[in-house]
C-alpha cells in the first residue's frame, strides 16, 4: 500500500511534501539503508526544513544560500519518525534566521539556529 505525503503550497505556487523521509516501523537494516541513501542524496532533515520556510517567503525567482548552521543535539534516536518544525525568527531585506526544532515522539530531540543569505541577482540573470 502506497500513501501520498500531504503536499504544502509555497507563495510562488511550487508544492512540496509536508513529510520528510521516515523510518518509523523499518527493521534496523531497512532503516540503515533509508538513511545512507537519503545523506547519499544530500537529505538533511534541519537545514531542508529551514530552507522550506524561507521558500514560503520568497518569490519564485529569488534564491538564498546557508550562512550558518548550529545543531544541539539533545539525545540520542534509535527508532521513530522525526519531525522537523521551522520557523523563522528574522526576516530581513539580506538575511534570514530560522529556528528549527526536532521531535520524535513528542519529545525534543534537537535544536538547530540557522542563518540564510538572500543572493543578489545581476542583470543578466534576472531578464
Amino acid at each position: 500500500m502506497t500513501s501520498k505525503s500531504p503536499l504544502l503550497t509555497l507563495n510562488s505556487g511550487v508544492q512540496i511534501p509536508a513529510i520528510g523521509l521516515g523510518v518509523f516501523q523499518s527493521s534496523p537494516e531497512q532503516t540503515v539503508t533509508a538513511v545512507e541513501s537519503a545523506i547519499a542524496q544530500g537529505y538533511r532533515l534541519i537545514d531542508t526544513a529551514a530552507a522550506f520556510v524561507i521558500l514560503t517567503e520568497l518569490p519564485l525567482a529569488e534564491r538564498v544560500t546557508t550562512t550558518d548552521l548550529t545543531i544541539h543535539y539533545l539525545r540520542p534516536i534509535t527508532e521513530g519518525r522525526l519531525l522537523a518544525k521551522a520557523k523563522i525568527v528574522r526576516g530581513g531585506r539580506r538575511i534570514f534566521v530560522v529556528n528549527v526544532e526536532v521531535t520524535n515522539a513528542g519529545r525534543l530531540v534537537a535544536t538547530a539556529v540557522t542563518s540564510y543569505l538572500k543572493l543578489q541577482q545581476n542583470a543578466q540573470n534576472s531578464q
